[in-house]
């Protein structure tokens, strides 16, 4: 299956080409332009925004003003503040802020990818949206914006990035990644990766 793969690839390429797992990678030119504005904007806020505004009550206007320093007026549009609120309100998130937050960290990694006959196993390049640091272990959180309501549908379609997402982190960063999460902002919920 990874014999004809290049020796440099993302993780998208590597789960295209995992046809046993089933494993749904989006193509993003069906997705249309729409879907995809939204998913940058979501993504550069969670990449910006100061997370200590969970730490206080806080109400919508707050939002809208941390919003306006990162976002531009369009990017702002695709914005479900309620969404966000919800995030921003869950007790994992507020769980996770005693912990050191690497955002957007970028990654390229040396991988033998299963079924692979290259020797010397292939470059491996993508983005971890979220690690949390602890003193002894890693918690990684991947954000996604698709419009499902079914949390399987998640983890069928995602679970294997997130894991390789974890693999890749716990081994760089030589801790244990003790959770892994989806955190679908239309369910409003953190999905668990066990």
């Amino acid at each position: 299956k990874f014999v004809d793969m290049p020796t440099k690839t993302t993780v998208s390429e590597i789960l295209k080409e995992d046809s046993e797992a089933e494993v749904f990678v989006p193509n993003l030119f069906a997705l249309g332009s729409k879907a995809i504005e939204k998913g940058n904007a979501y993504h550069k806020l969670m990449q910006h925004i100061n997370f200590d505004i969970c730490k206080k009550a806080f109400v919508l206007n707050d939002l809208m003003g941390a919003m306006s320093g990162i976002l531009t007026a369009e990017e702002r549009a695709y914005i479900n503040v309620d969404e966000l609120a919800r995030f921003l309100r869950d007790p994992i998130t507020v769980g996770l802020l005693s912990r050191k937050l690497i955002r957007e960290q970028e990654f390229i990694a040396l991988m033998n990818p299963p079924n692979s006959k290259a020797e010397d196993g292939m470059v491996l390049q993508g983005i971890v949206d979220l690690i949390c640091e602890g003193e002894n272990d890693l918690v990684i959180v991947d954000y996604k914006t698709n419009s499902w309501t079914d949390e399987r549908r998640y983890i069928e379609h995602y679970g294997k990035q997130v894991e390789i997402y974890a693999r890749v982190t716990g081994e760089a960063m030589r801790k244990k990644v003790s959770k892994k999460y989806l955190y679908s902002f239309t369910i409003g919920k953190y999905i668990e990766i066990k």
